[in-house]
């Protein structure tokens, strides 16, 4: 049946678009490495592309439709040496029953133009009508939002119902797939008033998931979906970006945690969960709903690293590695790790312009990245805390291992906090404090880095079996890379350990000021 149906759209490509014309029917594809291959139709638009023409009858034959688009393209890269982009796929499929979820992910992941048609046959077989295909929404994967909570208890004696009643609400608002997990304080803080919690935190999904569930909604004695649904159309109507994500979520939070029956209750984000673990509270175990409670591989650690955004949406911590052979995951962990950089554009500008030379020039490796990136230098300062990345190289074809590492240099600078204070927040300390909780300090954290004579740096070692070098990173105006033989300069380390009065006076403003809530 394929057969008559690719001898009719021979002769009537017209059927599928009026810019095709035939090149060649079960159109002869050499290959030198393994088996030929025939194209049903190849034909050419009138932009001068090649246009592979794909018949499918049978689910069965639909099954491996993708596959030999995808050695189809590349026998035409390879036997005429032309580009990626001067390639377009047609699909053309009687049933989608077992296509549709395939071609969706293949539209996704590939960067051919690629179109489907549904069509209809008479009884000889000819196509009558068509109807393109529309390929299923990008699938949701994994990341737990930023906007996560804390309810906090006296006693351990409701925990297991209120995991339950938690449970049941969070369903109730839409969110299907959450993290709640039962902690217990064992430190010795008697300040620690409530030391039995739940920690929530759950999936971020589009905005419109949200608001289109509460529309749907009938009337409930337990929650005014009507309320709700009005409330989210107003955050929808004066927010946007990652704003509006927030606003929505917290709305649809807030359902939940003024239903809850814990003693207290505090806001938690990836960066607080991670000091909370660092402090002596202890998961005693985790509960999951909707996919992440059917997901066999869902471990513990990975719950814990989730959560706390160590992948994703820490915007202070990060830890990833990846196989360049693993092209989705090396992906993923670029995307991710550039996030950590969002206040520090001169180690996002270093960090993207390694990535590239990588992926230009080098093969089969493993790449570990880890990145300590706190919001604000002053911080820093106060706690003794270093920011620095480092991204260690491991290439496996030779003996060899690059490490690019994030530093920061002193230029012996004299500054004192009246100064800074004066400058950069109306000569109010409290402002730091305020400015600093409300995420908004990295706006001016260049410049206060240089006026206390800081600078973020970037190097790169060579490392093999007899020597290490050292180069300096530079990026020219024109965005390239390039490096310069290392030089020695005071770094970080140094100039904490260094007799300077602003380096006191931050410990001792930070150590006393108690309104500030890490």
């Amino acid at each position: 049946m394929e057969s008559k149906i690719r001898d009719y759209l021979a002769g009537n490509l017209n059927f599928l678009s009026d810019e095709l014309s035939l090149i060649g029917k079960e159109y002869l594809l050499p290959n030198n490495d393994g088996t030929k291959g025939y194209v049903d139709l190849l034909a050419k638009d009138k932009q001068g592309n090649y246009v592979i023409i794909e018949i499918k009858r049978s689910n069965q034959a639909a099954r491996q439709a993708l596959h030999e688009i995808f050695k189809y393209s590349a026998l035409l890269k390879r036997n005429l040496y032309i580009k990626q982009s001067e390639i377009r796929v047609i699909l053309i499929s009687t049933t989608w029953d077992e296509l549709l979820v395939p071609f969706s992910q293949f539209v996704l992941e590939t960067d051919l133009l690629v179109e489907g048609y549904e069509i209809d046959l008479n009884s000889n077989f000819i196509p009558i009508t068509k109807r393109k295909i529309k390929p299923l929404p990008n699938p949701i994967q994994r990341k737990i939002s930023r906007i996560q909570h804390i309810f906090l208890y006296a006693s351990k004696r409701c925990i297991d119902d209120e995991l339950s009643i938690i449970g049941y609400l969070l369903e109730q608002v839409g969110i299907k797939e959450y993290i709640l997990l039962n902690l217990n304080y064992q430190g010795t803080n008697n300040q620690v008033i409530y030391p039995k919690g739940i920690y929530l935190a759950f999936q971020t999904v589009p905005i419109g998931n949200y608001i289109e569930f509460c529309k749907k909604q009938g009337k409930n004695d337990l929650i005014d979906y009507e309320n709700l649904y009005e409330k989210l159309l107003e955050i929808e109507q004066y927010c946007d970006g990652e704003e509006l994500q927030g606003e929505i979520e917290q709305a649809i939070l807030g359902e939940v945690i003024n239903r809850s029956y814990c003693d207290t209750s505090e806001i938690g984000y990836p960066e607080k969960f991670l000091n909370m673990l660092n402090s002596d509270w202890k998961i005693e175990h985790p509960v999951c709903g909707g996919a992440f409670a059917k997901d066999q591989l869902y471990t513990v650690n990975k719950i814990v690293q989730d959560t706390a955004g160590l992948n994703d949406t820490n915007y202070v911590f990060f830890y990833d590695y990846a196989n360049s052979n693993h092209l989705a995951k090396l992906k993923e962990v670029f995307s991710s790790a550039k996030n950590v950089f969002y206040g520090n554009k001169i180690w996002k500008q270093h960090f993207t312009c390694i990535f590239n030379e990588l992926e230009e020039n080098y093969d089969n490796y493993t790449i570990f990245v880890s990145i300590t990136n706190p919001e604000s230098i002053l911080e820093c300062i106060a706690y003794g805390i270093e920011p620095t990345y480092e991204i260690i190289i491991d290439h496996k074809d030779y003996e060899s291992a690059q490490i690019y590492r994030g530093n920061i240099e002193y230029n012996f600078k004299e500054i004192s906090l009246k100064d800074i204070l004066l400058q950069h927040f109306n000569n109010d300390p409290m402002m730091l404090f305020i400015v600093l909780n409300y995420g908004e300090l990295y706006m001016q954290e260049m410049d206060i880095m240089k006026d206390i004579g800081l600078k973020y740096v970037s190097k790169r070692y060579d490392i093999s079996d007899d020597k290490t070098e050292c180069y300096d990173v530079r990026i020219s105006e024109y965005g390239e890379i390039f490096y310069t033989p290392c030089e020695e300069k005071t770094l970080f380390q140094d100039y904490l350990k260094d007799s300077h009065v602003l380096v006191s006076d931050l410990k001792e403003l930070f150590s006393s000021n108690i309104a500030y809530d890490n």
